[in-house]
């Protein structure tokens, strides 16, 4: 027994039908460059078709598992191919090659792609900042049981616990540990 599938006939050049709001920069050289993530900087490599994560700050586990994240839905999504993905040619930055499909535009579906990971990653960033926000104001801004009144402080002749006269250095006390 066999099976018959039947594939409608694709039109030429299949595009994007949806808007996507991505920041995203042309350099000098034809690529694109997605800036909206705020970890990794995306590069998209038209001529060779390949997608770079370049870190945007500094390389540590957070970034390396935001480059996996974005390259797992990629992969997902059937953008690249699995066994492409690779450390890149920058330090800390993890590349992949996408297919090469003659029926489709592959720049409009990586962009689509990248835009689904940030729209996925934005709650979280969200919530960090509102974290950091938090945390900004209370020890900027401390309730009244966390802070205390300004009032004035009485003189005294010596106060702390730094006293006049007494050598502070690193040998100053070393007349003590004679042997």
């Amino acid at each position: 027994m066999s099976i018959i599938v039947k594939i409608p006939e694709q039109p030429k050049k299949l595009g994007i039908k949806e808007d996507i709001k991505l920041k995203v920069r042309k350099t000098m050289g034809n690529q694109l460059v997605v800036e909206d993530h705020p970890d990794v900087d995306i590069v998209i490599y038209p001529d060779s078709s390949k997608i770079l994560a370049l870190a945007k700050h500094r390389t540590n586990e957070e970034v390396y598992d935001t480059q996996d994240r974005l390259f797992l839905l990629l992969r997902n999504e059937g953008i690249i191919e699995p066994q492409s993905v690779r450390s890149g040619y920058v330090y800390g930055s993890m590349e992949g090659q996408m297919f090469l499909n003659e029926d489709y535009d592959m720049i409009q579906l990586a962009l689509l792609g990248i835009n689904k990971f940030i729209l996925e990653e934005q709650p979280y960033f969200e919530h960090i900042e509102e974290f950091e926000k938090a945390v900004d104001d209370y020890l900027t801004e401390p309730t009244a049981i966390d802070s205390t009144p300004l009032g004035e402080v009485p003189q005294e002749p010596t106060k702390g616990s730094i006293r006049p006269g007494w050598i502070r250095g690193p040998y100053g006390m070393n007349m003590m540990y004679r042997t």
